[in-house]
């Protein structure tokens, strides 16, 4: 059985245009329902990534060869292909070609989630204004919560922590944390 199959538990129910249908569904929907059924190379892409996230694969890892890989998902080269770039797109991959290539495992990077939340924003015309209003409303919400850890590190009393971070942000009270150096 293929991971696509095992994926869809082994059968597919088509409905009269020959695509995939469901029964009913989370969102109440009447029988013939399409549902769009997920290629097999994000299906290997999304086991892939799992594995990243949970660190069972960890930066700088090689991936297994080719070979191997399309055996273990019983799947075309093509297609353990595309699934390498998908993860190529989302940097959890870089793969070399050559003798000393293969695929090389990246640990999750806030960068590319920072430039992805810019992508959202700026293609939803937020303004620098509205990131201020945003941040000067989380800010007081968030900063006892990121200090907390900080405040149990270094030995203060809860009582402290508690104290200082119940100041408001709008009284002047700016917690300054050590910088954190690698």
């Amino acid at each position: 059985m293929t991971l696509a199959e095992h994926q869809r538990g082994g059968r597919t129910a088509k409905g009269p245009s020959g695509r995939a249908a469901v029964a009913g569904g989370p969102l109440g929907g009447g029988l013939g329902q399409q549902v769009r059924v997920p290629k097999t190379a994000e299906l290997v892409a999304a086991q892939l990534r799992r594995q990243i996230v949970r660190g069972e694969l960890v930066e700088g890892d090689a991936l297994p060869p080719e070979a191997v890989l399309m055996e273990q998902f019983g799947v075309s080269r093509p297609t353990l292909r595309e699934a390498f770039r998908v993860l190529e797109s989302e940097a959890l991959i870089s793969v070399r070609r050559g003798a000393h290539g293969g695929a090389r495992v990246h640990t999750p990077d806030g960068q590319v989630a920072a430039r992805y939340a810019g992508l959202v924003l700026e293609h939803r015309h937020t303004t620098l204004a509205d990131v201020h209003t945003a941040h000067t409303l989380l800010e007081p919400a968030a900063a006892p919560r990121v200090a907390s850890p900080f405040c149990q590190l270094h030995g203060h009393s809860s009582s402290v922590c508690s104290a200082s971070s119940t100041r408001s942000t709008s009284a002047g009270f700016r917690p300054t944390l050590p910088a954190v150096t690698m």
